[in-house]
């Protein structure tokens, strides 16, 4: 049996390219008592080829569409299910997913803030659209660089938002709240992790060393 990767495409990877040959192989013989035959054995082969869809209590007739499907559904056998139609045993073709090709205006935000910004825009109720705005101004306190609460930062943040909005959105300072940040949870990005020693010198081993090698110079001495 020869084996090619240009051979003819594989109509079902789970099974083969044996399983494959078996049924073009069972379409060639002439006698449909010997070809039913031919594909009895073939399925019980596929069945040990793939034990878990025994699970299913259907899987005899699954067993079979997938032979039809592998033959092209011109197999001409004498099989206890009827012959499946082509669009209802093939699997339906999955559209790829879609992603946001978002290129942030700011790095320090992140794509996610600027989608954020977006969606703000398109929120009619007036309360709601500015809770969600508080809560971006917030989160972008979080990643600015700077962590002290003051006009400037408000300001800046407000005039980022606008931008990000294009037109959509007019924020000012007094439309949202900033809260109090902590100094050590301003600026995820710059966070650096505590040293274990707290900047103690445990160098300890150096002066051990040191006081070996003054007293083996003594001894050189004497």
């Amino acid at each position: 049996m020869n084996y090619k990767l240009t051979d003819i495409p594989l109509k079902l990877r789970e099974y083969g390219r044996n399983i494959q040959s078996m049924v073009e192989y069972a379409k060639s013989i002439e006698d449909r008592e010997t070809r039913t035959h031919v594909a009895h054995e073939i399925i019980r082969i596929m069945g040990s080829l793939n034990p878990s869809i025994k699970d299913n209590p259907d899987f005899k007739q699954k067993l079979w569409e997938s032979l039809f499907q592998i033959s092209g559904y011109d197999l001409d056998v004498e099989a206890p299910f009827p012959v499946p139609e082509r669009n209802t045993s093939q699997s339906p073709v999955t559209k790829s997913i879609g992603y946001n090709n978002v290129r942030p205006r700011y790095r320090q935000y992140g794509a996610n803030i600027q989608l954020m910004i977006q969606k703000a825009a398109e929120i009619e109720d007036e309360e709601t659209r500015n809770a969600y705005i508080n809560s971006i101004a917030n989160t972008m306190q979080l990643f600015s660089t700077s962590s002290h609460r003051d006009t400037a930062l408000e300001q800046t943040l407000a005039n980022h938002i606008n931008e990000m909005a294009k037109g959509k959105l007019h924020v000012g300072i007094g439309d949202f709240t900033l809260n109090k940040v902590p100094q050590n949870q301003s600026s995820p990005h710059n966070q650096r992790p505590r040293s274990k020693h707290n900047g103690k010198n445990t160098n300890k081993g150096g002066k051990r060393n040191n006081n070996n090698n003054n007293k083996i110079n003594k001894r050189r001495r004497k």
